[in-house]
């Protein structure tokens, strides 16, 4: 039986190294730290690095600070002031407790024939509907929205407006 001889390979990646068949080699050496954030490799003449690799910890969360230790792993620390949700609805984000928080934006408007919304892929939208409007005018108050627009509805039969005032007369002409 050969004799087994302890011995140095010069490879800082091995351990164990022991003389096999003439030829001094060991096992390869476990550089691992155990820091998921970390990128563990082996130089041979340096031996084993840990390099912290701070894109392995990005949370997507625009209010936290990412970065990777060594020793701790990822660290995620809070940040305060204004931030961007990528939202259309919000503004005045601002970081907090739940991340990046806004105020929800309010879309309205002031067109009665309109319904308002905020679509977060666009933003504020404004719709047009077939409601009841008001059209500001004595002699026909009353109109139906459409295509945005309110539009006077004729008075009902049987009514006619002599200068603005429904009466069961008929319509005069006004000189």
């Amino acid at each position: 039986m050969p004799k087994v001889i302890a011995c140095d390979d010069g490879n800082k990646c091995s351990d164990g190294d022991l003389c096999k068949n003439g030829k001094c080699s060991g096992e390869a050496k476990n550089c691992s730290d155990e820091t998921a954030c970390t990128a563990d490799t082996c130089d041979p003449l340096a031996g084993c690095k840990n390099s912290p690799q701070t894109s392995l910890c990005d949370d997507l969360d625009t209010c936290t600070a990412d970065s990777c230790s060594a020793v701790a792993g990822c660290i995620h620390k809070a940040l305060t002031g204004g931030c961007d949700d990528a939202s259309p609805c919000t503004s005045g984000d601002t970081c907090g407790a739940g991340g990046c928080i806004g105020k929800p934006v309010i879309c309205d408007d002031k067109n009665p024939c309109t319904d308002d919304s905020c679509e977060t892929t666009e933003g504020c939208v404004s719709l047009p509907n077939a409601a009841t409007c008001s059209t500001g005018e004595a002699c026909a108050p009353l109109g139906q929205c459409g295509g945005g627009i309110c539009a006077a509805l004729p008075p009902p039969l049987g009514i006619a407006l002599v200068d603005g005032v429904g009466t069961d007369k008929p319509a005069q002409l006004l000189a």
